[in-house]
């Protein structure tokens, strides 16, 4: 299969499945939130949440055969616990849901393996000189010089040292062989 190399038209391909997806009949509408706030409210559910990249590689929803409503995903590049990016997240779900489990799911040949913090600042820098000063000594969260295993380690702490994180939730850390499709826990 061969994608389009212009975004634009990958896009309107998109579109035309979306269209294809809804003349089959199998799209099905989830629980309304107002519901899901029930549940929680009569049941103590507790939410479960997978912190991963936004690599288009990898789909937790296939990793884990998940249906919808079993885990909420939250993806940025690298899969990292960086403030601005998950702790947003988590502190807005976990109004609706209480956090019982966050699972740092990396994966191999991911870019944040291939780069550094400083390369990035680089990049971006001589794109922009003009603000340049705005990225330097920036933390993008890469991990080239600690590797995978540790960067998950270390997201993991962050985490469980997060101020808001719900009491008795566990946090976990997995990592993703895309070679493979196999999940390995690391912490």
């Amino acid at each position: 299969m061969s994608l389009p190399k212009v975004p634009e038209d990958r896009f309107n391909d998109l579109l035309a499945r979306n269209e294809e997806y809804l003349s089959s009949g199998a799209f099905k509408a989830p629980i309304p939130l107002s519901t899901a706030r029930q549940l929680v409210q009569n049941y103590g559910y507790k939410g479960l949440y997978i912190l991963t990249c936004a690599d288009g590689r990898v789909h937790p929803e296939e990793i884990f055969g998940l249906k919808k409503g079993e885990a909420n995903i939250i993806r940025n590049a690298g899969g990292t616990a960086i403030e601005s990016d998950v702790f947003r997240s988590l502190s807005i779900m976990s109004t609706i849901a209480p956090i019982g489990m966050v699972v740092v799911l990396h994966h191999s040949d991911c870019g944040g393996l291939f780069t550094t913090d400083e390369a990035v600042s680089k990049e971006l820098a001589e794109r922009n000189p003009e603000h340049a000063k705005d990225v330097e000594g920036y933390f993008y969260g890469t991990y080239k010089h600690i590797g995978l295993d540790q960067s998950i380690k270390n997201d993991v702490q962050r985490i469980k040292a997060w101020p808001f994180l719900n009491e008795g939730a566990k946090v976990l850390g997995y990592t993703y062989e895309v070679e493979t499709g196999k999940v390995r826990q690391v912490c």
